[in-house]
């Protein structure tokens, strides 16, 4: 009995066993809600993190931009704004719907009798204050170059994407004559991704360097894309709709087409080359937002059938529920995972299983 309990029992225990060693090198978190007002009802967003573990975003209790440093949420100074990225010098990109619907950058330390905000200016085009034109800033790398959308006409209306450098704002233009454009995500080492819409009604996926813009599908255009994310080795997070289908060519023949799907899911490309980081369990989209630079994206599942997101963490070729790695979220779910740092460190929305509060949060790597 004992030597056949031990040529049974021995499977047995090396499974748990490595069970037990996947539990353990799998990744876990410590949550921190932010924001100024964490026990009553409050919205906040998480839109920018630094490799410093600074984040910046809009909390609704100050009706204005916030920033973390150092553990403590403090206020901008600019209400009706929120803060949208931070360069690990402290600066931070701003997007303002106040009377003036401009974007701005944020200086630290600047003395008193000095504004800490600069106005971006825009493109051209109409809105705002003294009907001046509209900005909206999307992104911002380390060097303080800063990226997003801003108008360019009166009529129609129409918005091209641009970079800020130093008080001077460039037009990126459009991957076709007429089409609108926005200017997404930009590295450290200055590349740009965005989305150019075409008067096809198709949006794509666009790359930036060194001042031409390229489509990062060419051959295949009939889809949506855009690109959302990327990071200073050039890996892009890209959403798209593409379905392949095959058509019935002639009487016999056939051929392969791509067509724009109902869902969107997400695509890291790089060097050429587009892969597809999965799913989760669910029915909906799949969003990616930020990559850092490991290659790890993290975003959004949508489960369709009660209309809820779902956060999630893309690493080393797998993709994770949130949920399932934060060890105090009681009470709490992760609801969109919106940027991830070099440190791993993920600044996201979770909200309250009982009342529906959003807020912002901060997910920490715990430590062996």
């Amino acid at each position: 009995m004992k030597s056949s309990w031990i040529r049974i029992g021995l499977p047995s225990l090396l499974v748990l066993f490595l069970a037990s060693s996947l539990a353990r090198a799998q990744q876990m978190y410590l949550m921190t809600r932010l924001g100024f007002s964490p026990t009553s009802p409050t919205i906040n967003g998480a839109n920018g993190i630094n490799n410093n573990g600074d984040v910046v975003g809009y909390d609704s209790a100050i009706n204005g931009a916030y920033l973390l440093h150092n553990g403590v949420v403090s206020s901008l100074g600019m209400t009706s704004a929120s803060g949208v990225a931070i360069s690990i010098t402290g600066h931070v990109a701003l997007r303002s719907w106040g009377p003036d619907l401009h974007s701005y950058l944020f200086t630290p330390g600047r003395r008193i009798w000095f504004n800490p905000f600069t106005d971006l200016g825009t493109l051209g085009g109409t809105g705002g204050l003294n009907n001046t034109g509209q900005t909206v800033a999307l992104g911002m790398n380390d060097n303080r170059t800063i990226v997003g959308q801003s108008t360019v006409s009166t009529t129609p209306q129409t918005w091209h994407a641009f970079s800020w450098s130093a008080g001077h704002m460039t037009d990126l233009g459009a991957l076709s004559p007429g089409g609108t454009s926005s200017a997404n995500a930009i590295n450290n080492p200055g590349q740009i991704v965005g989305d150019s819409f075409g008067t096809d009604g198709i949006d794509r996926a666009f790359t930036m360097v060194n001042g031409v813009m390229t489509d990062l599908d060419p051959a295949t255009h009939n889809y949506d894309s855009t690109a959302v994310a990327i990071n200073d080795n050039g890996q892009i997070v890209v959403v798209s709709n593409l379905v392949w289908q095959v058509v019935p060519v002639g009487r016999f023949g056939f051929k392969i087409m791509a067509f724009p799907g109902p869902t969107y899911y997400t695509q890291i490309y790089s060097n050429g080359v587009f892969t597809n980081i999965g799913s989760l369990s669910y029915t909906g989209d799949i969003w990616g937002y930020s990559i850092n630079s490991a290659g790890d994206v993290v975003g959004a599942a949508v489960d369709s059938t009660i209309n809820r997101s779902h956060a999630f963490l893309y690493h080393a070729g797998t993709m994770t529920e949130l949920d399932d790695v934060v060890t105090n979220l009681s009470g709490w779910r992760v609801s969109i995972a919106t940027r991830i740092n070099d440190l791993g460190e993920i600044a996201c929305w979770v909200r309250n299983n009982t009342t529906n509060e959003l807020q912002a949060a901060i997910l920490t790597p715990i430590l062996d």
